[in-house]
C-alpha cells in the first residue's frame, strides 16, 4: 500500500495543533485533586462534631467573609451557599485566593465547616500582597478608589451590616485600620454584629492594626494543647484564643490552580473558628443580640460561666475558646452592650465616636457606605458638598446647633418675686423697693432737721424756748443751769487713714 506522504505530514500538523489547543484549554481548567478534603485535626477537639449532632448547621446564618475572593469551585465548598461581594476589579494573586477559600471552608465546608448550611457573604478586599511590585492600589486598581474607599475594609464592613451579616470574620493580613474604621465599628456594636480579626502572625506584640480597635474580638492562636502558638501575636487590646492550626488546606500550584494539598496554620484560621462559634450560638439563641453572645464566649472560656468581671490579659486575651458550653448557655441575662468597647482605652472608638454616631453629628464623609446613619448637623459645607448620595438628613437636634435665644444682656431675677425678667409685671418689685427707700431718706431727713431743732446750748444756757410758748403768759425769768455732774471728757481727734505708700502698679503672676 501506497501512503501519500504530503498527506500525512498534513493531518500530523493538524493534529499536533489541536493538541496544542486542547493543552491550552485544560491549563485554564483547576487540577484539583480527585477527592475532597473530608476531615480535619480539630472537629473533635474542638467540640463541631458534638455541636452538629445537636441539630446546629448555620442555618438561617448570614456569615460575612471579608478577606480575598473565595473559588467556589473546590470540592469542599460544594453545595455551600456562597455569595460574592467583590466590589473591585482587582487582579488577585492565588495565594490570596487560596487563603480566602480556607476561610470560607473552615467556616462551611460540609466536610468540616462549622456551618455549612450559613450563608457566606464574600466580601473581597486587596491587601498590599496583592499590588504590583512598585504600584500601590490607587494606582494599580483606580476604579476602586473612585467608588467611595470601596477597597477598605471600614467600607465591607458597612456593605456586610447593609446586607444582614450576623457575623463578621477578618482575615486580611497586611492590612491596617482604615481612617474611617472607627464608625463602621460603632456601627456593628450598636447593631449587635461581632467583627471578628485575627490577631497577626508576629509572634510577638502588638496585635495587627486592623484588630487591636475598640469593639474589635481580636483572635490569637493556640496549638492542640491549647497553649499560645509560637507564631501568635500578642499584647493589649487581645480579646481570645482559638485553633490555629495545623489544618489541612489547598495551596496553588504553579498554574495558580488550588490543587496542592499541604498542612498550613496561622491566627488567619483562628478567627473563623471564633466566627463560627458564634454563627451556630446565633443559630441556637436567634433573638439574641451578637454582644450578648460575646459576652457569653468570653464567660464560658474556662468551662464554668461565672468570671463575667475578669479582664483579659495581653497574653491569653479572656482564654481559649470552649464553643460547646458557649452554645449550650442562655444569653438572655446578659447586657446588650459591647464588651470590648473601652478594650484598649485611648484606641478608637471612642465613647464620644459612639455618641457622634448616635446624635447625626459624626462626619459622613467616613460614612460613605452606611445605609443606617442619619446626619443630624450643621456644618454648612457638609450639608451642601458632602453628604453621599442616598444617605439621610433630618434637622438637627444637636446642642451646638440650636438657634441663640438668649438676650443679649445676663438675665436675672430677684429673690422678692417670682415673676421671671422681661415678663409683664417683672418690674413691679423694683418699683416697691426704690419707693421704700425713698420713704426711709424722707424720713431720715425729718429725724435729722428735729434732731437739728432740740441741738442743746452751751453749758449754763437755758434749753431752748420755741417761739410764742406759752401762747399767752409771759416767759419765766431765766434760770441758772449748773453743768451736770461727772461729765465724760471730750474724745480726743480721730486719727486719719494710715499711709499705706505708693500704689501698685505691676502684678506679677505665677
Amino acid at each position: 500500500m501506497i501512503v501519500n506522504q504530503s498527506w500525512l505530514k498534513r493531518f500530523t500538523s493538524v493534529v499536533a495543533v489541536l493538541g496544542l489547543a486542547c493543552a491550552g484549554l485544560l491549563a485554564g481548567v483547576p487540577a484539583f485533586a480527585a477527592s475532597p478534603i473530608t476531615t480535619q485535626p480539630y472537629t473533635t477537639l474542638l467540640g463541631i462534631d458534638q455541636l452538629h449532632a445537636q441539630g446546629l448547621d448555620g442555618a438561617g446564618v448570614k456569615i460575612a467573609v471579608i478577606d480575598g475572593p473565595v473559588d467556589t469551585t473546590v470540592p469542599e465548598l460544594q453545595g455551600v451557599t456562597v455569595i460574592k461581594k467583590a466590589f473591585c476589579p482587582v487582579d488577585y494573586k492565588p495565594s490570596s485566593i487560596a487563603h480566602a477559600t480556607e476561610i470560607a471552608s473552615i467556616l462551611a465546608s460540609p466536610y468540616f465547616g462549622w456551618a455549612p448550611k450559613a450563608t457566606i457573604l464574600n466580601y473581597a478586599s486587596p491587601t498590599t500582597d496583592d499590588v504590583p511590585d512598585g504600584e500601590t492600589i490607587n494606582s494599580a486598581w483606580p476604579d476602586c478608589t473612585s467608588n467611595g474607599h470601596s477597597e477598605t475594609i471600614a467600607y465591607q464592613i458597612e456593605q456586610a451590616l447593609n446586607d444582614g451579616a450576623d457575623v463578621i470574620s477578618i482575615s486580611e493580613g497586611g492590612a491596617s485600620a482604615d481612617f474611617d474604621m472607627p464608625f463602621a465599628l460603632v456601627r456593628a456594636a450598636l447593631k449587635g454584629v461581632p467583627v471578628v480579626m485575627a490577631a497577626g502572625n508576629t509572634g510577638e506584640p502588638p496585635i495587627a492594626g486592623t484588630a487591636s480597635p475598640n469593639t474589635v474580638v481580636a483572635v490569637g492562636a493556640v496549638d492542640a494543647s491549647g497553649q499560645r502558638a509560637s507564631y501568635s501575636s500578642w499584647g493589649a487590646g487581645l480579646s481570645i484564643m482559638a485553633y490555629g492550626g495545623p489544618v489541612t488546606a489547598r495551596d496553588p500550584d504553579s498554574t495558580g490552580s488550588l490543587s496542592v494539598i499541604a498542612a498550613t496554620q496561622g491566627t488567619s484560621f483562628s478567627a473563623p473558628m471564633v466566627a463560627g462559634a458564634l454563627a451556630l450560638a446565633k443559630q441556637k439563641w436567634p433573638d439574641a443580640n451578637g454582644n450578648q453572645l460575646e459576652r457569653v464566649m468570653f464567660d464560658t472560656i474556662d468551662g464554668v460561666a461565672d468570671h463575667a468581671s475578669a479582664q483579659p490579659s495581653p497574653d491569653m486575651g479572656f482564654g481559649v475558646l470552649n464553643a460547646p458550653l458557649m452554645v449550650a448557655t442562655d444569653p438572655s441575662g446578659y447586657s446588650s452592650d459591647n464588651v470590648l468597647a473601652q478594650k484598649s482605652p485611648g484606641e478608637h472608638p471612642t465613647p464620644d465616636d459612639f455618641t457622634a454616631y448616635q446624635n447625626g453629628t459624626a462626619n459622613p464623609i467616613t460614612l460613605g457606605a452606611d445605609n443606617d446613619y442619619v446626619y443630624r448637623g450643621c456644618d454648612p459645607s457638609i450639608l451642601k458638598y458632602g453628604i453621599p448620595s442616598g444617605m439621610k438628613v433630618e434637622a438637627s437636634t444637636a446642642p451646638s446647633c440650636q438657634p441663640n435665644t438668649s438676650p443679649s444682656t445676663p438675665q436675672t431675677t430677684n429673690s422678692i418675686s417670682p415673676v421671671p425678667v422681661n415678663q409683664p409685671g417683672a418690674n413691679i418689685p423694683w418699683v416697691l423697693i426704690g419707693a421704700g427707700v425713698a420713704v426711709l431718706a424722707v424720713l431720715a431727713i425729718v429725724i435729722v432737721l428735729l434732731l437739728r431743732r432740740r441741738k442743746p446750748g452751751p453749758p449754763g444756757a437755758p434749753p431752748p424756748v420755741p417761739p410764742g410758748w406759752p401762747p399767752t403768759a409771759a416767759a419765766p425769768p431765766p434760770v441758772a443751769w449748773p453743768p451736770p455732774p461727772n461729765l465724760t471728757p471730750p474724745m480726743p481727734p480721730r486719727p486719719g487713714p494710715p499711709t499705706y505708700g505708693s500704689p501698685i502698679t505691676t502684678w506679677k503672676t505665677g
